[in-house]
Protein backbone atom coordinates (compact mmCIF):
# COMPACT_ATOMS: atom_id res chain seq x y z
CA UNK A 1 0.00 0.00 0.00
CA UNK A 2 3.01 2.31 0.39
CA UNK A 3 2.96 5.11 -2.12
CA UNK A 4 -0.68 4.64 -3.11
CA UNK A 5 -3.39 7.31 -3.22
CA UNK A 6 -6.51 5.51 -2.08
CA UNK A 7 -10.17 6.42 -2.08
CA UNK A 8 -11.65 4.87 1.04
CA UNK A 9 -15.44 4.81 0.85
CA UNK A 10 -17.05 4.16 4.22
CA UNK A 11 -20.43 3.36 5.64
CA UNK A 12 -20.90 5.69 8.65
CA UNK A 13 -22.43 2.76 10.56
CA UNK A 14 -19.20 0.76 10.20
CA UNK A 15 -16.16 1.02 12.47
CA UNK A 16 -14.14 2.86 9.84
CA UNK A 17 -12.37 4.94 12.51
CA UNK A 18 -10.57 1.82 13.73
CA UNK A 19 -9.26 1.15 10.22
CA UNK A 20 -7.93 4.71 10.01
CA UNK A 21 -6.37 4.31 13.44
CA UNK A 22 -4.66 1.08 12.31
CA UNK A 23 -3.40 2.83 9.15
CA UNK A 24 -1.86 5.67 11.17
CA UNK A 25 -0.45 3.35 13.84
CA UNK A 26 1.26 1.25 11.17
CA UNK A 27 2.66 4.36 9.47
CA UNK A 28 4.16 5.55 12.76
CA UNK A 29 5.55 2.07 13.49
CA UNK A 30 7.29 2.20 10.09
CA UNK A 31 8.84 5.56 11.02
CA UNK A 32 6.65 7.49 8.60
CA UNK A 33 5.26 10.92 9.34
CA UNK A 34 1.47 11.00 9.75
CA UNK A 35 -0.69 14.00 8.82
CA UNK A 36 -4.45 14.08 9.24
CA UNK A 37 -6.84 16.63 7.74
CA UNK A 38 -10.08 16.42 9.71
CA UNK A 39 -12.59 18.27 11.84
CA UNK A 40 -11.52 18.77 15.45
CA UNK A 41 -14.91 17.54 16.65
CA UNK A 42 -14.93 14.54 14.30
CA UNK A 43 -14.57 10.83 15.01
CA UNK A 44 -11.17 10.56 13.33
CA UNK A 45 -9.70 13.28 15.56
CA UNK A 46 -11.14 11.57 18.64
CA UNK A 47 -9.68 8.20 17.69
CA UNK A 48 -6.22 9.57 16.88
CA UNK A 49 -5.78 12.37 19.42
CA UNK A 50 -3.82 10.13 21.80
CA UNK A 51 -1.15 9.58 19.11
CA UNK A 52 1.37 12.30 20.00
CA UNK A 53 3.31 11.90 16.73
CA UNK A 54 0.31 12.69 14.50
CA UNK A 55 0.13 16.19 13.03
CA UNK A 56 -3.46 17.41 12.70
CA UNK A 57 -4.80 19.99 10.30
CA UNK A 58 -8.20 20.71 11.82
CA UNK A 59 -10.73 22.11 9.39
CA UNK A 60 -12.96 24.72 10.98
CA UNK A 61 -15.06 27.77 10.18
CA UNK A 62 -13.67 29.55 13.25
CA UNK A 63 -10.57 30.88 11.46
CA UNK A 64 -9.91 32.73 8.19
CA UNK A 65 -6.21 31.94 8.02
CA UNK A 66 -4.18 28.98 9.29
CA UNK A 67 -3.49 29.18 13.03
CA UNK A 68 -1.11 26.90 14.90
CA UNK A 69 -2.58 25.73 18.22
CA UNK A 70 0.32 23.49 19.18
CA UNK A 71 3.24 21.66 17.64
CA UNK A 72 0.86 18.94 16.46
CA UNK A 73 -2.31 20.86 15.68
CA UNK A 74 -3.06 23.63 13.20
CA UNK A 75 -6.47 25.10 12.48
CA UNK A 76 -7.30 25.54 8.79
CA UNK A 77 -10.27 27.39 7.35
CA UNK A 78 -12.76 24.79 6.13
CA UNK A 79 -14.10 27.23 3.55
CA UNK A 80 -10.89 27.65 1.53
CA UNK A 81 -9.54 24.73 -0.50
CA UNK A 82 -6.57 26.79 -1.68
CA UNK A 83 -5.35 27.10 1.93
CA UNK A 84 -5.78 23.34 2.38
CA UNK A 85 -3.66 22.74 -0.73
CA UNK A 86 -1.11 25.27 0.52
CA UNK A 87 -0.85 23.46 3.88
CA UNK A 88 -0.36 20.20 2.01
CA UNK A 89 2.31 21.77 -0.21
CA UNK A 90 4.16 23.30 2.77
CA UNK A 91 4.08 19.95 4.57
CA UNK A 92 5.66 18.20 1.59
CA UNK A 93 8.30 20.92 1.18
CA UNK A 94 9.16 20.79 4.89
CA UNK A 95 9.72 17.02 4.70
CA UNK A 96 11.23 16.48 1.22
CA UNK A 97 12.84 13.11 1.93
CA UNK A 98 10.58 11.56 4.56
CA UNK A 99 8.00 8.87 3.99
CA UNK A 100 4.60 10.40 4.69
CA UNK A 101 1.12 9.03 5.32
CA UNK A 102 -1.84 11.37 4.94
CA UNK A 103 -5.50 10.95 5.83
CA UNK A 104 -7.98 13.40 4.36
CA UNK A 105 -11.32 13.27 6.17
CA UNK A 106 -13.58 13.92 4.35
CA UNK A 107 -14.35 14.51 0.70
CA UNK A 108 -18.03 14.28 1.59
CA UNK A 109 -17.73 17.40 3.74
CA UNK A 110 -16.12 19.24 0.84
CA UNK A 111 -18.82 18.19 -1.61
CA UNK A 112 -21.52 19.37 0.80
CA UNK A 113 -19.70 22.66 1.50
CA UNK A 114 -18.32 23.58 -1.94
CA UNK A 115 -20.19 21.46 -4.43
CA UNK A 116 -18.95 18.74 -6.70
CA UNK A 117 -16.89 20.75 -9.20
CA UNK A 118 -14.70 22.52 -6.65
CA UNK A 119 -14.19 19.28 -4.72
CA UNK A 120 -13.28 17.41 -7.90
CA UNK A 121 -10.67 20.06 -8.76
CA UNK A 122 -9.31 19.98 -5.21
CA UNK A 123 -8.86 16.20 -5.38
CA UNK A 124 -7.14 16.43 -8.79
CA UNK A 125 -4.64 18.99 -7.49
CA UNK A 126 -4.08 17.15 -4.21
CA UNK A 127 -3.43 13.77 -5.85
CA UNK A 128 -1.03 15.42 -8.30
CA UNK A 129 0.86 16.99 -5.38
CA UNK A 130 0.99 13.61 -3.63
CA UNK A 131 2.24 11.66 -6.65
CA UNK A 132 5.60 10.77 -5.07
CA UNK A 133 6.01 7.06 -4.19
CA UNK A 134 7.14 8.11 -0.71
CA UNK A 135 3.63 9.38 0.07
CA UNK A 136 0.66 7.20 0.96
CA UNK A 137 -2.71 8.93 1.18
CA UNK A 138 -6.26 7.95 2.13
CA UNK A 139 -9.15 10.13 1.01
CA UNK A 140 -12.37 9.31 2.85
CA UNK A 141 -15.78 9.46 1.19
CA UNK A 142 -19.09 8.72 2.90
CA UNK A 143 -20.64 6.22 0.50
CA UNK A 144 -24.21 7.05 1.55
CA UNK A 145 -24.01 10.84 1.28
CA UNK A 146 -23.92 11.46 -2.46
CA UNK A 147 -25.69 11.05 -5.73
CA UNK A 148 -24.20 8.04 -7.61
CA UNK A 149 -22.83 10.30 -10.37
CA UNK A 150 -20.85 12.35 -7.82
CA UNK A 151 -19.38 9.24 -6.21
CA UNK A 152 -18.59 7.71 -9.59
CA UNK A 153 -16.77 10.84 -10.80
CA UNK A 154 -14.66 11.01 -7.64
CA UNK A 155 -13.86 7.30 -7.95
CA UNK A 156 -12.52 8.02 -11.43
CA UNK A 157 -9.67 10.05 -9.88
CA UNK A 158 -8.30 7.04 -7.97
CA UNK A 159 -6.72 3.86 -9.27
CA UNK A 160 -6.92 2.37 -5.77
CA UNK A 161 -10.28 2.04 -4.02
CA UNK A 162 -11.38 0.36 -0.80
CA UNK A 163 -14.81 0.17 0.80
CA UNK A 164 -15.53 -0.22 4.52
CA UNK A 165 -18.96 -1.54 5.37
CA UNK A 166 -20.56 -3.12 8.42
CA UNK A 167 -19.36 -6.56 7.31
CA UNK A 168 -15.73 -5.52 6.80
CA UNK A 169 -13.34 -4.11 4.23
CA UNK A 170 -13.68 -4.78 0.53
CA UNK A 171 -11.05 -4.16 -2.12
CA UNK A 172 -12.94 -2.43 -4.91
CA UNK A 173 -10.03 -1.60 -7.16
CA UNK A 174 -6.54 -2.74 -6.16
CA UNK A 175 -3.89 -4.79 -7.92
CA UNK A 176 -4.28 -8.42 -6.83
CA UNK A 177 -0.94 -8.50 -5.01
CA UNK A 178 -1.99 -5.57 -2.84
CA UNK A 179 -5.48 -6.84 -2.23
CA UNK A 180 -4.07 -10.10 -0.93
CA UNK A 181 -2.01 -8.18 1.63
CA UNK A 182 -4.91 -6.25 3.21
CA UNK A 183 -5.00 -6.93 6.97
CA UNK A 184 -8.75 -7.47 7.06
CA UNK A 185 -11.47 -9.94 7.66
CA UNK A 186 -12.01 -12.25 4.72
CA UNK A 187 -14.90 -10.63 2.89
CA UNK A 188 -15.67 -11.15 -0.78
CA UNK A 189 -14.59 -8.32 -3.04
CA UNK A 190 -17.41 -6.29 -4.48
CA UNK A 191 -17.62 -5.90 -8.19
CA UNK A 192 -17.71 -2.35 -9.51
CA UNK A 193 -20.59 -1.56 -11.79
Amino acid sequence: MVGRKILLEFDPASHYEKVIQAFVTEALANIELAFVFTRRSGNIHSFLSAEKAVKFFCLTQQVNVPRELSENETLLPSNDTSLMLDALDQTLKTHPDDKISIVFDSLSDLVLSFGFEKTYNFVKYATDMLSSPRITALFLLNQTAHDPSVSSSLRGLFSNQISIEKDGIHAIKLPKTEAAMLPIEKAPAKKEM
